[in-house]
């Protein structure tokens, strides 16, 4: 889910940067949520082989630079096909830095107030 304050502005680039409406802004939502489901798969496969906080590190990186490109590459190249590609590589790495803070999260944990009860 993203934050409010990127929704709204995801709306503005839609509208301002790609010229379109409606049908563009829900067929990005709807891509990046593909993007997302396959980012699961290969995640699911790859992510033991990763420690959780390096696919938190790298996944932001690439998710900054992958929506960097999102934002930029209209500019300069005309069409949407370029920005459905990259709304979907996106999910990738997206998926991947949330696993990996999930991931992470347990073992900062402190067992003391789980071992006691009421």
């Amino acid at each position: 889910m993203r934050p409010t304050l990127i929704c709204v502005l995801l709306v503005v680039f839609v509208k301002q940067a790609l010229g379109g409406g409606a049908v563009v802004y829900g067929s990005l939502l709807a891509v990046q949520a593909v993007g997302s489901l396959i980012g699961g798969l290969i995640i699911s496969h790859i992510g033991n082989h990763i420690a959780p906080l390096r696919l938190v590190g790298v996944g932001l990186v690439a998710f900054g630079f992958i929506d960097l490109l999102i934002i930029d590459l209209p500019l300069f190249v005309p069409g949407l096909l370029i920005v459905f590609v990259l709304f979907i590589l996106v999910g990738l790495p997206s998926t991947g830095s949330l696993v990996g803070f999930n991931a992470s999260l347990p073992p900062l944990a402190h067992s003391a107030p789980r071992d006691q009860v009421g």
